[in-house]
């Protein structure tokens, strides 16, 4: 299916992709990336899937766009100190090495409760749950950047890659 609707969520992922290193230097290269990887590719898919706008697809991109952004989040609370120096100015930045590492945990964890929610309620096939087998990798993630809090941010030097190893 093509529409003008299918133009408008390219015109906004392009656009989204494009602002990117703006809104990143300005704290809000977060919700960048859980717009642009995750509720335009999931609401867009769903178009051309169906031909019609679908809101409620955005329950299922959820999950993959926060653990997609803890991938950014995770990095960019790594780098606090170069983005400094950078006159980057993140989210993590902004929060703090204990609230960062707080809103990591969140977009580590949330996901599961999140699908378990859906699944319970229909908007997902019961077998969706499989991603509980996942679960040990997330909280290790999550318990890796609470320590860093305490050790140091070298402790979460691979958090990313851990992160997006999750992600996959």
């Amino acid at each position: 299916a093509a529409g003008v609707e299918l133009f408008y969520i390219g015109i906004a992922g392009a656009v989204l992709t494009v602002l990117y290193p703006f809104l990143k230097y300005n704290a809000l290269g977060d919700l960048d990336i859980l717009l642009t990887f995750a509720f335009l590719p999931t609401l867009g898919t769903a178009f051309v899937a169906t031909g019609v706008i679908d809101w409620s697809v955005l329950l299922i991109a959820v999950p993959v766009g926060l653990i997609t952004d803890g991938i950014l989040h995770s990095n960019n609370t790594r780098d606090m100190e170069t983005d400094k120096r950078a006159e980057i100015h993140t989210m993590a930045m902004g929060l703090g090495k204990k609230l960062s590492a707080l809103l990591y945990g969140f977009e580590m964890l949330f996901p599961f409760a999140w699908v378990a929610v859906l699944s319970i309620l229909g908007y997902m096939p019961c077998g969706t749950v499989a991603v509980f087998l996942t679960l040990p990798v997330a909280i290790g993630c999550a318990k890796t950047m609470k320590n860093a809090t305490e050790g140091g941010s070298a402790l979460i030097g691979d958090l990313d890659v851990r992160t997006a190893n999750l992600q996959l």
